[in-house]
């Protein structure tokens, strides 16, 4: 989808940063499920799944 959109991503490198994150780090959307909190679904995912429908790539698995 990056490329695609025309970015430069290098996947190694993105694989490095989470490599080096505390393994008991959560994300701000596992806290908020862990609280009961309202999801922040459409705000996450929403930009990737109608970039995929632009774009004519399958983003089945974050549309799901």
């Amino acid at each position: 989808m990056a490329n695609a959109s025309g970015a430069e991503v290098d996947a190694a490198q993105i694989g490095a940063v989470f490599d080096s994150m505390p393994p008991a780090m959560r994300s701000s959307m596992q806290k908020d499920l862990a609280a009961g909190r309202q999801l922040e679904l459409d705000a996450i995912g929403g930009p990737i799944v109608r970039g995929g429908e632009r774009c004519g790539i399958d983003v089945s698995t974050t549309a799901d």
